[in-house]
């Protein structure tokens, strides 16, 4: 009874202490929540806005949609609760004063977490339901915007847990709280930063590497809670978790409290004042540290070096191990004498960055002639036109896509491209130069134009490992084999993501469309069945959108998307952002053999002409070999502007390399208006 007595009686005295921990966060919460949602509905109401889009506005905003002040107050009370709540670990005074109260250690571990808890969860919950008070006094709150909200709160308070924990942990670790959050630092961003500088030796040391698809990446990306909580806060409309994604921070957080729990209780009292509380532990997390920043000076002297980049390698590595070494051993020991201690710990570190760069360098597992055979193919995708402004990794694949895609992984002809595109491939090697190196100086030597361009691949094998490649290919060389791809409809459907959406979704999911010619721009017209009828037929004609056609025509229009991010599916499913990219950044073109979209265009007051007018055309001036030449002949003009291509309405398809870039002045009254394009043809 009277250790109950006493146990609560600390409770209330840290409390007192740390008064301005909770105050700071109830301020915060205040701010965020309630005044913000009266501010932002004064504004809508100045506005004029429309009740119902004051309620959406609304629900969103209590829900935390892409508001940066919830993801704030979130790490920031995870910090400061944190490192506020077990800094007396790092005086021996107060270690002593607490180790000496006749209570349990687990008892004082349990009440600071379940205050730390309090100080987080108290003043969200109450500055909710204040907001609830201004949403009813607006007439925004509905019980849908409740509903969300909590689940949100449950997000926030879980992600808010980890945090914390992996704060505690460091503060366990050391003995100083400078090394504490420092080392809070270290534990929340080690993980990414390690991918980081991974990714950078791949890239710099593969030339097929692709950006996307690896596992191992993702792996070590989810070691950081904060990296892990922005990309699930940014991944929706609403941040909320999923089943699965609930169980697994649950038994996240669990199992940090537990190894939080066991260090608690082993941490010795006279590691207070020490950089470190336990020595094995400390040189372990030293040789992780210095081995992040000898990979690092590894990269950055080997990138810097236009010649003789191994051994610059070897001198950044030797190099950021000493330095790295010197300055933690001089925090670690507190003496400058003692920045060469511990040697076996540098030893190791650059030891290991050797390997790994030496595994690279050599390419010792083949990545960059990575081609499997037919039969181990299950499905295949291939991007050729680089433009695109989004990854494969980012294209949701749906069933018709992965049955396209399976399709061309059958099919004789893809594997055939697909080694024209190894073949062709002319990127940097391993060793720092070769093939491309050779192939500029050819270019130099020769005055010949080249195309280089990006090829993206996903492999999917028959044991279900996806495995993306992206190759700098001699276009001229492997355009025919690419552009033969486009006579079939399975390959459309793996790039065009207009082909694989259901008409619900073409509905729902598009907001508005934009179409340009060569001299305007149309926003498209008409009712909900005109613009299902515009996406039936231009659909149609896409799948039927033959390599003879892209050889011989040139665009007369191009449709921009604008993805609508409130969309939301029967069965809940809202849109991710990088859905939302992918739909507003995917461009399509209209061509001259697309008659029906082009006749329902004409009925709509839309005209797509194949060239410039000639009346409205002032003067061309052509940019040639570093001259300018002036064209007024009206007859010339005539016979060029049929071969000109507006860069607007350019699909990037067929090589440009020996284009010529061409202005055209129009006729526009008391101002100059300007159509830049190639010319294409004997000029």
């Amino acid at each position: 009874m009277k250790s109950r007595i006493l146990s609560f009686s600390v409770l209330i005295e840290t409390m007192r202490k740390q008064i301005w921990v909770p105050a700071l966060i109830i301020l915060g919460f205040f701010l965020c929540l309630p005044v913000a949602g009266m501010i932002s509905m004064g504004w809508l109401q100045a506005d004029g806005r429309e009740h119902a889009d004051m309620i959406r506005v609304y629900t969103e905003f209590l829900a935390g949609s892409n508001l940066p002040f919830y993801a704030m107050m979130t790490v920031g009370s995870a910090v400061l609760a944190g490192v506020s709540g077990f800094s007396w670990l790092h005086s021996r005074v107060k270690t002593d004063f607490y180790h000496s109260l006749p209570i349990r250690r687990e008892k004082l571990f349990v009440s600071q977490v379940i205050l730390d808890m309090a100080y987080f969860a108290v003043p969200y919950l109450v500055n909710l339901f204040l907001a609830y008070v201004v949403g009813l006094m607006y007439g925004v709150l509905q019980g849908y915007a409740v509903r969300v909200s909590l689940e949100s709160f449950v997000f926030q308070l879980l992600f808010y847990l980890l945090i914390y924990f992996v704060v505690v942990l460091a503060m366990l670790l050391s003995g100083k709280v400078l090394a504490g959050v420092m080392g809070a630092a270290v534990l929340m961003f080690y993980g990414p930063l390690l991918d980081m500088v991974l990714r950078g030796t791949a890239s710099t040391f593969f030339s097929t590497y692709a950006n996307e698809g690896l596992a191992f990446s993702r792996f070590l990306q989810s070691f950081s809670p904060v990296v892990k909580y922005s990309q699930m806060y940014t991944a929706g409309k609403y941040p909320v978790l999923s089943g699965k994604s609930l169980l697994l921070c649950v038994l996240a957080a669990g199992a940090l409290a537990l190894l939080c729990f066991y260090l608690y209780k082993k941490r010795p009292s006279e590691a207070a004042g020490r950089t470190m509380a336990f020595y094995r532990i400390g040189k372990v997390t030293q040789y992780l540290m210095e081995l992040l920043v000898v990979l690092g000076f590894g990269i950055m002297f080997c990138n810097v070096a236009a010649q003789a980049r191994g051994a610059w390698l070897v001198f950044g590595v030797v190099f950021g191990g000493v330095l790295s070494h010197g300055i933690i051993e001089m925090i670690q020991e507190g003496d400058i004498r003692r920045v060469m201690a511990h040697k076996g710990v540098l030893t190791a570190a650059v030891a290991s960055s050797l390997v790994v760069f030496g595994i690279c360098y050599w390419d010792v597992f083949r990545y960059d002639e990575f081609l499997p055979k037919q039969e181990e193919l299950k499905a295949v995708s291939i991007r050729a036109d680089d433009y695109f402004g989004y990854t494969e990794e980012e294209l949701r694949v749906n069933d018709q896509m992965q049955k396209a895609m399976e399709q061309m992984a059958s099919d004789p002809q893809v594997y055939e491209t697909l080694k024209q595109v190894l073949k062709t491939h002319v990127g940097w090697t391993s060793n720092g130069g070769g093939k491309w190196i050779e192939r500029l100086a050819a270019v130099r030597n020769s005055q010949e134009s080249v195309n280089i361009r990006y090829v993206r691949v996903r492999y999917v094998l028959a044991s279900g490992r996806t495995v993306h490649r992206k190759y700098l290919v001699d276009y001229d060389k492997s355009q025919q084999q690419l552009m033969a791809l486009y006579d079939s409809q399975d390959y459309k459907k793996t790039i065009f993501p207009l082909t694989i959406m259901t008409e619900e979704e073409l509905m729902n999911k598009i907001e508005s469309v934009e179409i340009s010619s060569i001299d305007n721009t149309f926003g498209l017209p008409g009712s909900q069945e005109m613009k299902a009828e515009f996406w039936k037929t231009y659909r149609a004609e896409l799948l039927q959108l033959s390599s003879e056609t892209l050889r011989r025509e040139r665009p007369v229009g191009k449709i921009q998307l604008e993805a609508d991010l409130r969309y939301q599916s029967e069965d809940g499913q809202t849109m991710a952002n990088h859905e939302y990219m992918v739909l507003s950044h995917q461009e399509y073109y209209i061509y001259p053999s697309f008659v029906r979209t082009l006749a329902l265009l004409e009925r709509k007051g839309i005209q797509l002409p194949k060239s410039i007018p000639l009346e409205s055309v002032e003067r061309i001036t052509v940019y040639e070999d570093g001259q300018e030449r002036v064209i007024e002949d009206r007859s010339q003009i005539r016979e060029i502007l049929p071969e000109l291509v507006s860069t607007e309405l350019d699909d990037g398809i067929v090589s440009q390399v020996d284009d010529v870039m061409v202005d055209v002045k129009l006729k526009k009254g008391s101002y100059a208006e300007f159509i830049t394009c190639t010319w294409r043809g004997d000029n």
